[in-house]
């Protein structure tokens, strides 16, 4: 396991975990990466219900690391359907094929079975939001030394669900790598939330709604476990 030291920084400890570039795996997935060095910094795994159905989780946290700290995250969700009697295999609703109060949404496919959709939001990460075991870590790595972890950030969101599989990617940018403060409030009463966003603000969204439109051809190619092209640069 390589470990990554922020030299320079206030970081307590070293984000630690294996380095990737240009793309990481996970089961079938190639998962195409922004420029810069990304830090696996969770990983976890768990399989249902043995009795019945067999459906294997898989969570995977990323985290890109500058000299002054992280600034952009990578999360991805899989899950298997690994068989089972007499079962037909639906997939259920998933948020980001269903959610219209974001800064843009498209769903291309949306039923039981084939899902392909495609969300542009902004989140508020809070230290204490525990709710899956990557944010946990996140949170973890985090406490104490939240000036070097984002808490407001864009999220382009790639969800793609066919035959044995379904997957969730999203791309978390830090609001603060394009000058903009932090300012913890709630998600309804974020200065990001559509129906507040100011012109600057607006400039950085619609930026990332091209670069998200731009390359899901390619993230969600390498969802399906074909080779991605290289992404075009961030905003």
């Amino acid at each position: 396991m390589a470990m990554l030291t922020i030299v320079g920084s206030a970081l307590a400890q070293p984000v630690s975990g294996p380095t990737h570039s240009g793309v990481f795996r996970s089961r079938d997935c190639v998962v195409a990466l922004p420029p810069g060095e990304w830090v696996e910094f969770s990983r976890h795994a768990w399989t249902g219900n043995q009795r019945g159905p067999g459906f294997s989780h898989e969570e995977v946290g990323l985290a890109c690391v500058t000299p002054s700290g992280v600034d952009a995250l990578v999360y991805l969700r899989t899950i298997n359907f690994d068989g089972g009697m007499g079962y037909v295999r639906t997939w259920g609703a998933n948020l980001a094929c269903s959610r219209s109060d974001t800064h843009f949404a498209e769903v291309r496919s949306r039923d039981e079975r084939e899902q392909e959709c495609l969300l542009l939001n902004h989140v508020i990460r809070q230290p204490a939001e525990n709710s899956s075991p990557v944010w946990a870590d996140y949170a973890g790595l985090r406490r104490g030394r939240v000036g070097q972890f984002p808490t407001t950030l864009i999220a382009t969101t790639f969800h793609l669900a066919r035959g044995a599989g379904k997957s969730t990617l999203t791309y978390y940018f830090g609001v603060e790598r394009h000058g903009f403060a932090a300012q913890p409030a709630s998600w309804a009463e974020s200065p990001w939330h559509p129906s507040r966003v100011d012109a600057p603000r607006l400039t950085i969204v619609q930026a990332y709604k091209g670069w998200m439109s731009a390359n899901a051809p390619a993230v969600l190619r390498g969802l399906e476990g074909g080779r991605p092209a290289a992404l075009s640069a961030t905003p």
